[in-house]
């Protein structure tokens, strides 16, 4: 299974947990289908953020199920692994955006500001690899606030239904596929081995 795939279905994992855990409040009408998925998605995105952080990793690892060796195959993935899937989907999203507007998408610039949707940073973070090269991209996540955007955005467009269409753009789009491209290079000879041992206690029994 690689990486992307892994991490496809981590975030699948605690979304459909989460909503399974809070379907009820649904039910009795004290929040909306819209609202819980919503809630459940920012819920994914945080796991995946924490398992980042070498501080939480351990504790948060243990959000996600032994079935199918899901825990143990996503602590094999390293922290700069991780990145680099975050970046590559923001290739894909903000391909995605700037074919629709492409004139807001280029006025958007190079630099973050507090009131900004996550769509409108993954076209930031997408001008930044291109004007600045793919290093500034993996610098950037180490923000907190532009990673959990970058996690928030993975989660809600990683899933079925939205990610056919980027994965269409990673094939065909010759900006996506270069600098798709470019970001596995990089990561294949600077990426850091940031996981946690291979423990065997992380297998399915």
């Amino acid at each position: 299974m690689s990486n992307l795939e892994t991490l496809e279905k981590a975030t699948s994992f605690t979304t459909g947990k989460y909503m399974q855990e809070y379907y009820l409040s649904v039910q009795n009408s004290k929040m909306s289908y819209n609202d819980l998925e919503r809630a459940a998605l920012n819920y994914s995105a945080e796991a995946l953020q924490n398992i980042m952080d070498q501080d939480k990793r351990q504790e948060w690892l243990r959000a996600y199920t032994r079935q199918g060796n899901l825990r143990y195959d996503l602590s094999a993935i390293d922290i700069d692994g991780i990145k680099n899937e975050l970046l590559k989907n923001i290739v894909n999203v903000a391909v995605y955006h700037r074919e629709k507007d492409t004139r807001a998408s280029n006025e958007l610039g190079i630099y973050f500001r507090a009131d900004m949707t996550d769509d409108q940073r993954a076209v930031i973070l997408f001008n930044n690899l291109v004007n600045n090269g793919v290093e500034r991209g993996y610098d950037l996540l180490n923000d907190p606030e532009i990673l959990g955007s970058a996690c928030r955005t993975f989660a809600y467009y990683r899933r079925e239904g939205k990610k056919e269409v980027l994965d269409n753009i990673a094939k065909t789009n010759n900006v996506a596929v270069y600098v798709n491209n470019e970001l596995d290079t990089y990561y294949a000879r600077y990426g850091r081995s940031n996981s946690l041992e291979n423990n065997s206690s992380y297998r399915a029994k």
